[in-house]
């Protein structure tokens, strides 16, 4: 690879569409590319920036390939096989290859790797041996269909006698390839997958345990990586909403009075506020919890904050009004805590 910054995105699924603004910033801060490297999804941008595909062409093939006709028949499939109806090997796979291999060639066409203007390298996974596997040559739309194959739900790609599947299961931010390859500075987009919070079929098992797996070996080859290279890597990662947001999560604490924290709000108030401007984020902020609801506790019996008093209402009713009362009383929280109790 010549001298210069190295793009490399990893696998993300639909997540990797933010590589787009990040290619827009990069442009507009006059900061060229000298070569991509791509895994996954992410290999579909490392090409387009290869390629030399401008914003409006990005999207453009995002909206080609990320539709529900890429996935049409995964739940039947998986019905069937789960039923033992229909028999399963490695050259399977729940959905039918037509789909992904048509928006592909819809948004590649005939290009190959030689007709990139800066050096490629896509990153697939050998399914009957496990090692990595690094694309240089040949159609780059079969280079990405190898490398974004996710196991069991599409067929593998035969390349070069090869059986290819998605890089991620291998190497999920390729880092290792720009290093190899003598970047000397490499700005890496990274993603990490989403937990699900109900698990109750065997498909939603299945993507969690790689959810885990795969998250646990990104983090493992990138730390391993930064501390390795002689060189610069900047890693641009993606943040997950609750990160930002307490209310992503189910407080104790009536909303009312944890906005209504100032100089003098009650100290787990005052300190999940602290935490999550200080960066700690929503973690700092459920643990500080167990003091914010203390906090309440003592104030209710000195009286500063008093319970809603039960009448003889409907349920329903009768809860909603307890609820509004209990939120319009504690906004008095932060001013009548004794300061003894706020040390």
């Amino acid at each position: 690879m010549p001298a210069g910054l190295t793009l490399v995105v990893g696998s993300g699924g639909l997540r990797c569409v933010a590589a787009i603004g990040l290619l827009r910033v990069l442009n507009e801060a006059g900061i060229p590319i000298a070569a991509a490297v791509g895994c996954s999804g992410g290999a579909l941008y490392a090409a387009a920036a290869a390629l030399g595909y401008d914003d409006a062409r990005a999207e453009e093939l995002t909206r080609a390939f990320w539709t529900p006709s890429v996935l049409q028949g995964y739940a039947s499939s998986l019905k069937v096989v789960h039923e033992r109806r229909r028999g399963f090997g490695a050259r399977d796979g729940l959905v039918p290859a037509a789909a992904p291999e048509a928006a592909l060639a819809g948004a590649f066409g005939e290009h190959t790797f030689a007709d990139a203007r800066i050096p490629l390298a896509i990153v697939a996974a050998d399914l009957e041996t496990g090692e990595p596997v690094v694309l240089r040559e040949g159609l780059v739309r079969d280079a990405i269909r190898a490398s974004s194959s996710i196991p069991v739900v599409f067929p593998p790609k035969e390349l070069g006698g090869r059986l290819l599947v998605d890089g991620a299961i291998v190497d999920p931010l390729p880092v290792d390839v720009a290093i190899r390859d003598g970047a000397d500075a490499i700005v890496a987009m990274a993603f990490d997958l989403g937990y699900r919070s109900r698990l109750k079929s065997l498909a939603a098992v299945q993507e969690q345990v790689t959810a885990i797996t795969t998250n646990h070996l990104l983090r493992a080859r990138l730390g391993f990586q930064t501390l390795a290279h002689h060189g610069e890597i900047v890693t641009v990662t993606r943040v997950r909403p609750a990160d930002l947001d307490v209310r992503h999560r189910r407080d104790p604490v009536p909303d009312r009075a944890r906005r209504g924290g100032g100089a003098g709000a009650a100290p787990g108030l005052r300190g999940a506020r602290g935490r999550l401007k200080a960066g700690g984020g929503a973690e700092a902020a459920r643990r500080s919890r167990p003091a914010a609801s203390t906090a309440l506790v003592r104030a209710r019996r000195h009286g500063h904050v008093r319970k809603a008093p039960r009448q003889a209402l409907g349920p329903a009713t009768g809860r909603r009004r307890r609820a509004r009362a209990c939120a319009a009383s504690a906004t008095s929280v932060s001013d009548a805590v004794p300061s003894s109790a706020q040390r």
